[in-house]
């Protein structure tokens, strides 16, 4: 079980401009949150995610990321992209 995965918004608000752009260059128009969020659903051990959510917004890409993320269904492309935004 993993609570507050993005402890609270801190892991995607003020996001070094380095990593977004690193993001936004990966294409398909994922948020931070999806990324981190497909990240933690990417691990096959994970199997309950508890993020807190504050506006209805929240609570619709929490939705929509859970019901398509899987356990190891992250491509290395994409893997390569996690890993070269925490490098920034």
């Amino acid at each position: 079980m993993v609570m507050e995965p993005l402890r609270g918004g801190a892991l995607t608000h003020n996001i070094p401009n380095e990593a977004l752009k690193i993001y936004k260059m990966a294409g398909g128009g994922r948020t931070p949150a999806e990324w981190a969020l497909r990240w933690v659903w990417n691990h096959p051990e994970i199997t309950v995610v508890l993020s807190g959510m504050n506006e209805d917004n929240h609570v619709q890409e929490n939705i929509h990321i859970a019901e398509n993320a899987l356990p190891d269904s992250m491509s290395e492309a994409e893997l390569a992209v996690i890993s070269e935004v925490k490098q920034q």
